[in-house]
């Protein structure tokens, strides 16, 4: 009787934080960008296009592995101070935060900017979303059947195997095992370990178009769109920009999509990534809460053994939108 109580605390206290989530929306007018919050407003001298510009340079020094110089750290801090500082109040009241953004503002790393001198993502639990007041407080059943494949070669250590054990029901495939038309049906979640291939709003207009290698195949949006599901989970890089398989997975009824906005490690981090956000899931834990406490995981295991740069790449990842 007492597991139960404590269970039904957790759950009520983790949906609880998720309702008293700040969210923080970003409106463009004309060129300039306001960051409005329910008791107040930031509001950056500069032009929109100058905070989009530095936001790739960011990106893109983060995505390309690069040793973050003092260039790219006074870019975050110009950023933080500009965003983040005029809402500070606000965000250390907040449970959690939900940044409400639009399709051009995907690659806005929001949730590296600081606050407290910390990247956000370590402070707080963090969900985005294109519309307001979208539903962070929908969990994962906990006895959820799930549609998990592997591609060996994006996850060597076989931590779908994991999230196959930590939900049993599930159908567990090998990639070469099987084809894309096992993409059908309905699943309360959906789970993905492949390469994936994102183009950048930068991009050559005649770069390939957003999928997942899928042996001599590839998993396109429109296929992976055909099986129903309540949570979407994409071990596969750049993904989480991908606003093709983001609208599929909405079109296919979902209520969440989760997968890393740069490229993710294959392995390691990746396989713990995967292990401790469904074994949170499994608990009862909100989608976003356990995405914040594993990534915080992840950061403070590997702290002190890598440097800045492999800390992001193992513990920063993972985007979690609400649908």
């Amino acid at each position: 009787m007492r597991k139960l109580f404590l269970l039904f605390c957790l759950l009520t206290a983790s949906a609880t934080q998720a309702k008293e989530c700040l969210e923080i929306a970003l409106r463009e007018n004309n060129d300039r960008l306001v960051l409005e919050a329910a008791n107040g407003s930031a509001k950056p001298g500069r032009s929109a296009r100058a905070i989009a510009k530095d936001f790739r340079a960011i990106y893109q020094a983060v995505e390309g592995q690069k040793k973050l110089n003092a260039g790219t750290d006074a870019l975050i801090d110009k950023l933080s101070q500009e965003l983040l500082a005029p809402l500070t109040s606000q965000i250390q009241r907040a449970s959690c935060v939900v940044f409400q953004i639009n399709q051009s503002q995907k690659y806005y790393m929001l949730d590296l900017l600081s606050i407290n001198n910390q990247p956000l993502f370590l402070e707080k639990p963090v969900g985005f979303a294109f519309k307001k007041n979208a539903d962070f407080a929908i969990r994962l059943s906990q006895s959820a059947r799930g549609l998990i494949l592997r591609d060996p070669d994006a996850d060597p250590q076989n931590g779908t195997g994991k999230a196959g054990e930590i939900f049993p029901g599930s159908k567990f495939k090998l990639m070469k095992q099987t084809n894309t038309g096992i993409f059908s049906g309905s699943v309360d979640f959906l789970l993905v370990s492949g390469h994936g291939s994102v183009s950048m709003p930068w991009d050559d207009e005649d770069e390939e178009d957003d999928s997942i290698g899928f042996n001599d195949e590839e998993l396109t949006p429109e296929i992976f769109g055909r099986a129903k599901h309540k949570l979407a989970y994409l071990d596969s890089c750049q993904l989480g920009v991908s606003q093709s398989f983001i609208n599929a997975s909405r079109k296919a009824g979902s209520n969440y999509y989760m997968a890393p906005v740069i490229s993710n490690e294959a392995g390691n981090s990746s396989t713990l990534t995967i292990s401790y956000f469904f074994a949170a899931l499994r608990e009862g834990q909100l989608p976003i809460i356990a995405l914040h406490n594993t990534r915080k995981r992840i950061y403070n295991e590997f702290k002190g053994r890598a440097s800045r740069e492999r800390l992001l790449y193992y513990a920063y990842p993972f985007r979690l939108y609400a649908l």
